[in-house]
């Protein structure tokens, strides 16, 4: 069985070897680093629009809450109840 070395290899072979050897491990560093950077990227803008999200939420139910609370208090002081009608008056206003 033939032993392979460097010496024995031919010019592409080396230049193969010396490509795999440098540039491989350059590439995957280079991607595990863009990956790390676009992962907290990603975080922070999911983060912001969560948050973006929660305020157009809280806004819309503040709103609607004030809404109700004033239709039910111009409902509770309007003259249906301050005055003596019957059930069927009350019903019929």
């Amino acid at each position: 069985m033939k032993k392979i070395s460097f010496k024995n290899m031919s010019i592409s072979g080396k230049m193969f070897f010396i490509h795999f050897i440098l540039i491989v491990p350059l590439f995957v560093a280079l991607g595990s680093w863009q990956i790390r950077v676009i992962k907290k990227e990603l975080t922070e803008i999911s983060i912001e629009r969560f948050l973006k999200d929660a305020r157009v939420a809280m806004d819309f139910m503040d709103y609607t809450m004030y809404n109700t609370v004033t239709s039910v208090q111009s409902f509770a002081e309007s003259p249906v109840f301050k005055m003596n009608y019957s059930p069927s008056e009350m019903t019929l206003r």
